[in-house]
């Protein structure tokens, strides 16, 4: 006969609860790499702390990259195309007109 539950606790397996959480947690890095990580630390004997500290570590080095994306992209910074040169293959750069029609900067 199974224990019965702790009180506050939903039946299921341990996965699905443990999937349910780290989402309503918010840390998608966590879901989609702990059975990655925890197989890593087994096999390496790596103790519990230093595997959350790892799981913790690639959340936020994840957080971090998806933030400077979205900084990247809000900023709407002008597209600038780079046209290879006849000249020895040298790298020039000509004005670039963006769909609004306005040139912008050219570099030589």
């Amino acid at each position: 006969m199974k224990a019965p539950l702790p009180a506050g606790t939903m039946a299921g397996t341990p996965q699905v609860l443990l999937a349910h959480h780290l989402k309503q947690l918010k840390l998608p890095t966590f879901l989609h790499e702990y059975e990655k990580v925890a197989r890593e630390c087994a096999r390496e004997g790596v103790d519990h702390p230093r595997y959350l500290l790892r799981l913790a570590e690639l959340e936020l080095l994840e957080r971090e990259r998806r933030v400077t994306e979205r900084r990247i992209r809000e900023a709407r910074f002008p597209a600038v195309k780079m046209v290879w040169g006849e000249r020895r293959g040298h790298a020039t750069f000509g004005a670039v007109e963006q769909s609004d029609g306005v040139p912008h900067a050219a570099i030589e």
